[in-house]
């Protein structure tokens, strides 16, 4: 049955690829083992903390496994093909050495056997891969599906709180938020194109806070490249599908990715109950989501636990000592890695890392030479997407920056596939393809009555910093000063010592300083004076960009809150006028039985139309006319039967005119 892998593979790739995967049982457990005394150790540290072990872990036991590969394919053959017969040694060693040899007896019985039955391994191993392979492909396929088949844009005021989180996030993707009809759970799909997909009613179905914590959760997936992350956890879990400690580890990973993702959208909405209600409402609806996706549910076992975590308001800020652990962590996963490095590097290998090191040093610092400078952030309403961002200022006008440079508008036609301006509308991505539209102006979508509430006052920026004249001609060491009718110049060295001094002009032998060392000392204290004085104006420059930062942050925070505000008195608006609608439907139900039993009692002519009707405490007047005690006694009785009130009660006063033209 194994014939064909033979003659296909050959046998050192073979020999060295089976017992790469005998040797990865282990490693997995090992590395297993040390990442279950890490999580109870970091049991009370953030989520961030334990998602870097879990995920180093991960790596790890990839690299170790590549490493075991390679050491073995280049060495032709395991190391106990290579080993003496156990009689030989037992013939010429001492008693006391042949008990190690008698042990190994067993190992090399093991050896023999593994050897043997390599190819079949080696087979089966195929076929799984295979077979997963062509599960993950599916999968790939389904998530194109998802993306193209049964999608629907949600309303612009969804688009544009996606925009606002990412903003926050300081994600520059442009992302697309869609409804789906075949989508059971919120998920992400994408990279560079990154689109959020809801379950076909999400919206609908579930309050505006509820909502927006999904969207938070969702692009928190974003801004951490979980996407790519997860399509390489996929992978190695189809290269080791047959070992367990893998699939361990890469439970964690995925757990500790949801609750990474989970504190973030905690950080964002500030509330906790919506976000449980949420994880419950989608549980339950919950099918499932396609493995290369995700998704806001995550896996069914770990709804409770998370729920347990949120309520148990767990530490999310990263501190020194996780930073150490850490890093500690890492190191420890590294050196396990390398501990399975065979052979000694030659000198030819170390001058081989050494021109890497100092090419990638070099590629990196031009990379880094090439990035945009910061686009400052302008205050009125700002919209960020790749390299693109757009201001909206007062008086409907519209500036566009790409990588931080103004765009002139008659620059705007170049981009029309990302963006597209007119008087009225924003256009975010090119026409046909579920483009993003927003209105110019903000107050279109704001509401069409007033209210009047006591909202907390928007804090103030911090005050700047006097402006100050750094000098930075003096960061060479050169002082130059004019004292006594004398320009000076003077140069110092790494030591303050002088290495060149000039007097109006002239340069000054060395051996001339000293008829000049009061102007070199003068030029020292100042030199030091005026360096002390920049040092502390750029201290006081950080600490305000720090306050506007922090000024920023309380600003979302009370846009935020205002935006809470204006939700809650609308809704509370519409149930006055619900229930206003309702009393008044009551109340001309009730005066319509009134009038119809009058008609019955001849007070009023069946076939009339036209009438005035007044029912206060004492009285009743219709159309003039007052009833009289008994038909006053009976018409109250009648009121208080079919409509629950009693006229003589205080402020149940009732007037009704009915005016129809008489044909």
């Amino acid at each position: 049955m194994t014939q064909w892998i033979q003659n296909l593979i050959p046998a050192r790739l073979i020999d060295a690829l089976g017992w790469t995967l005998i040797h990865s049982l282990w490693q997995g457990a090992v590395l297993a083992i040390v990442l279950v005394v890490a999580l109870i150790l970091l049991r009370k540290n953030s989520s961030r903390l334990r998602y870097f072990v879990a995920t180093s872990a991960l790596f790890t036991l990839a690299l170790v496994a590549t490493i075991t590969f390679v050491s073995l394919y280049q060495a032709g053959a395991p190391v106990v093909d290579k080993a003496i017969p156990a009689k030989m040694v037992q013939a010429q060693l001492p008693l006391v050495q042949q008990v190690s040899v008698a042990s190994g007896k067993n190992l090399t019985f093991f050896s023999n056997y593994f050897n043997q039955h390599l190819p079949l391994i080696v087979t089966a191993w195929l076929l799984g891969v295979l077979v997963l392979m062509l599960r993950f492909l599916g999968g790939f396929a389904y998530l194109q599906r998802l993306r193209h088949h049964q999608t629907k844009a949600v309303s612009n005021d969804w688009q544009v709180k996606v925009l606002e989180i990412a903003d926050n996030l300081k994600i520059k993707k442009v992302v697309r938020l869609l409804e789906s009809g075949m989508a059971k759970t919120p998920m992400v799909i994408g990279h560079l194109k990154p689109m959020i997909l809801l379950p076909l009613g999400t919206i609908g179905g579930l309050s505006a806070q509820q909502v927006e914590s999904i969207l938070a959760h969702e692009i928190a997936h974003i801004t951490r490249n979980d996407y790519l992350v997860n399509i390489l956890q996929s992978v190695f879990e189809i290269v080791l599908f047959f070992n367990p400690a893998m699939w361990w580890i890469s439970a964690r990973v995925r757990e500790e990715r949801e609750n990474c993702c989970d504190d973030i959208a905690l950080q964002l909405t500030n509330d906790r109950l919506t976000l449980v209600k949420t994880l419950a409402t989608l549980e339950e609806m919950r099918i499932g989501a396609p493995q290369n996706a995700v998704a806001f549910a995550g896996k069914k076992g770990g709804l409770v636990g998370r729920i347990q975590r949120i309520i148990n308001s767990p530490r999310t800020n990263a501190t020194f000592s996780e930073g150490f652990v850490a890093a500690l962590l890492m190191v420890g996963f590294l050196s396990l890695a390398s501990f399975y490095v065979r052979t000694e590097p030659t000198i030819a290998k170390v001058q081989a890392t050494q021109s890497h090191s100092v090419t990638g040093t070099t590629t990196l610092q031009a990379a880094v030479a090439k990035l945009p400078l910061p686009t400052p952030k302008p205050t009125n309403d700002t919209i960020r997407f790749g390299k693109f961002m757009i201001v909206t200022l007062p008086g409907k006008k519209v500036v566009v920056y790409k990588n931080g440079k103004k765009l002139q508008p008659e620059d705007y036609d170049k981009y029309t596939k990302d963006f597209a301006i007119n008087d009225q509308k924003i256009r975010i991505g090119e026409q046909g393809k579920s483009p993003i539209i927003i209105a110019v102006d903000p107050t279109e979508r704001k509401p069409n009555y007033s209210y009047d509430y006591d909202l907390p006052t928007p804090p103030s920026p911090p005050t700047p910093p006097s402006s100050v004249h750094i000098d930075h001609g003096n960061s060479n060491r050169w002082f130059r000063q004019n004292q006594n009718g004398k320009d000076v110049s003077i140069h110092y060295g790494d030591h303050w010592e002088v290495t060149k001094l000039v007097v109006n002009g002239k340069t000054v032998a060395p051996k001339d300083y000293p008829k000049y060392q009061k102007d070199i000392a003068a030029g020292k204290r100042n030199f030091e004076k005026n360096r002390e004085e920049q040092r502390r104006r750029r201290t006081e420059q950080r600490r305000h960009h720090r306050g506007l930062n922090e000024h920023k942050r309380e600003l979302r925070k009370h846009r935020r809150e205002h935006r809470r505000e204006l939700r809650r008195q609308a809704e509370q608006h519409r149930r006055t006028a619900e229930q206003h609608r309702r009393v008044a439907s009551q109340h001309r139900n009730v005066l319509k039985k009134v009038i119809e039993e009058m008609k019955k009692d001849k007070i009023i002519p069946a076939d009339t139309r036209n009438y005035t009707l007044k029912m206060k405490k004492g009285e009743i007047v219709i159309n003039g006319k007052k009833l009289n005690k008994t038909q006053y006694k009976k018409y109250r009785q009648f009121v208080l039967e079919v409509g629950g009130v009693d006229i003589d009660k205080k402020g149940s006063s009732w007037n009704w005119v009915s005016t129809h033209n008489e044909d």
